[in-house]
C-alpha cells in the first residue's frame, strides 16, 4: 500500500487562495481549492496511494467525514484514516505513530481482513505532503508545499515519483 500523509492548510488552501476568497465575499473561507484537489487527483491517479489525514484539521474531523467533504470537492481518492494527535509532539512523531501502529496490527493481525477497513497489505511508500518542516528523521519523504500558494504540480510530479521509486521496508526503524 502506498500512503500519503496529507496536511489540508498549505497543501490544499493557501494564504493566496483564502486572500481572493475574503476579497470576494468578506468572509473567511479555507476551503480547499480546484486546483489543489486536481493535483492531490493526479498523484493518486499515478499511484494509487491512500491518504491518512495528518493535518489539524482531523482534531475536528474523523477521516470519514473528511473523506466526505474531500469528495464533494471533486477528490477521487480515498481517505484511509488520521494520524494519532500525540499532545506535544511533531507532525513527524505523529506520522511514524501511525506507521509503527499499523506495522504493529499487520504483524498481530496477518492476512485477517477483519482487522480495519482498509486491508492488510503492507506499506510499500509513502510520501508526507505539508507546508511545514517539523518531520524529524521522516523529512526525506517529505514533499514541502509553499504555504503561500499550496499544491503545485511540481510538488505532484515529486510525490508520484518518491511514492513510484522509494522502496519502505523497516517502517520502525526508519
Amino acid at each position: 500500500m502506498k500512503v500519503i500523509f496529507l496536511d489540508i492548510d498549505g497543501v490544499l488552501n493557501s494564504v493566496k487562495s483564502m486572500s481572493k476568497r475574503g476579497e470576494e465575499t468578506n468572509i473567511f473561507n479555507d476551503n480547499p481549492t480546484e486546483d489543489a484537489i486536481h493535483w492531490l487527483n493526479k498523484i493518486i491517479e499515478h499511484t494509487k496511494a491512500n491518504v491518512v489525514i495528518s493535518s489539524t484539521w482531523r482534531i475536528s474531523c474523523c477521516s470519514t467525514m473528511m473523506w466526505r467533504f474531500l469528495t464533494l470537492l471533486g477528490f477521487k481518492g480515498r481517505v484511509i484514516d488520521n494520524t494519532p494527535r500525540l499532545d506535544g509532539c511533531k507532525r513527524g512523531t505523529e506520522i511514524q505513530a501511525w506507521l509503527s501502529s499499523y506495522q504493529d496490527k499487520l504483524e498481530k493481525y496477518g492476512k485477517n481482513k477483519n482487522w480495519l477497513p482498509y486491508g492488510d497489505d503492507p506499506i510499500e511508500s509513502f510520501v508526507i505532503l505539508d507546508d511545514d518542516s517539523d518531520m524529524s528523521h521522516l523529512g526525506r519523504h517529505l514533499v514541502k508545499t509553499d504555504n503561500k500558494i499550496g499544491l503545485t504540480e511540481d510538488d505532484a510530479l515529486k510525490a508520484i515519483e518518491h511514492l513510484n521509486r522509494f522502496d519502505y521496508h523497516n517502517i520502525k526503524g526508519d
